[in-house]
């Protein structure tokens, strides 16, 4: 069970900075959480007793934003937040299960005693909206992440046997830095019905020295952050009629293909293409063909964070091209 508590306050003002307009809003979060997890333990497999963990934690969470309009059509923004990400249910769990008869004996559960993520982090951007339906936009960003939840292993001697126990655990964090460029316009400058493609083109680049608890003589890095990512859309519509093509790039980088957290990958880097073909022939039909991964690609997984070392568990996946038909009708 969880209960959670909140309240908070904000003020905003409005000022001149240099002769520019600023925008200011500063507000506070007191977030409470309590959780109770029950079940039942036993020391001989045949006697149950009920056994239940309370947990409670309560956070202040200041944050601050800024918004400067150097031009009509340019904003420079500023935020700063401490933030909070729950743990998620299935890791405050208690009790766990034990394989005895393993090599060495096993056993995992949860932990109903996890903290959450807790970060500090800071943004700043720049926008610049300089045609109808354009914008280039700038950001960097900096978190410095102070609990990092992740699956860890200790030895643990159940009945006279020692066993290798797995759990969701804390631990610590670190910093979280990148860019982002975004880039988006129709091709207004161009003459007659060339005028009426465009494109979206974004690269956002992340580095981080935080590693996961696992393998623990070289762990991984933390699960989902891929160093580099690019998108890249060229499209034309008119008068209902839309056609899209858009290309996707991701490096490797670390994730949790399945339910046992202590096994992870690491997805090798992937090149997508999809296209679509719609058609709207008022606000209430419309029609439209979509494909995903018309350049075929595959998914390669490694394992023990050695990018040579294919898994022998999936780590070849043939995905395959798909095509999507479907009829929309709103009311």
């Amino acid at each position: 069970e969880e209960t959670t508590y909140d309240g908070y306050a904000k003020a905003t003002f409005e000022g001149h900075l240099a002769g520019k307009d600023l925008t200011t809003g500063f507000g506070v979060r007191i977030a409470n959480l309590k959780s109770t997890s029950s079940g039942f333990q036993t020391a001989d497999g045949l006697n149950y007793t009920p056994v239940s963990i309370d947990n409670s934690t309560t956070e202040i969470l200041p944050s601050l934003n800024m918004s400067l309009h150097v031009a009509d059509d340019q904003v420079l923004r500023f935020g700063a937040a401490v933030a909070l990400s729950r743990p998620p249910l299935d890791a405050l769990v208690t009790g766990f299960s034990l394989n005895p008869t393993g090599t060495p004996p096993t056993g995992g559960g949860g932990n109903p005693l996890l903290e959450p993520y807790k970060a500090n982090q800071f943004d700043l951007s720049y926008e610049w909206y300089f045609h109808d339906e354009s914008m280039f936009a700038a950001a960097v960003y900096y978190k410095d992440l102070k609990t990092l939840i992740g699956a860890g292993q200790e030895t643990q001697t159940i009945n006279g046997v020692q066993y290798i126990i797995t759990s969701e655990e804390n631990g610590p964090g670190g910093a979280i830095q990148g860019v982002e460029l975004t880039y988006q316009t129709r091709f207004h400058f161009l003459p007659g019905f060339l005028s009426d493609f465009g494109m979206y083109a974004n690269y956002a680049y992340a580095d981080s020295d935080i590693h996961e608890f696992a393998p623990a003589s070289d762990p991984y890095e933390i699960v989902g952050l891929a160093k580099h990512t690019s998108q890249l859309d060229l499209f034309y519509n008119k008068g209902g009629f839309e056609v899209r093509g858009a290309w996707k790039h991701h490096s490797p980088f670390t994730v949790a293909p399945g339910w046992v957290a202590t096994v992870l990958k690491q997805l090798g880097e992937e090149d997508l293409f999809d296209a679509s073909v719609s058609y709207s022939w008022n606000d209430r039909y419309s029609i439209r063909l979509q494909g995903h991964n018309l350049s075929d690609e595959r998914g390669l997984l490694n394992s023990d964070n050695m990018s040579q070392n294919l898994s022998n568990d999936g780590g070849y996946q043939v995905y395959g091209r798909s095509y999507l038909l479907d009829f929309g009708i709103k009311f």
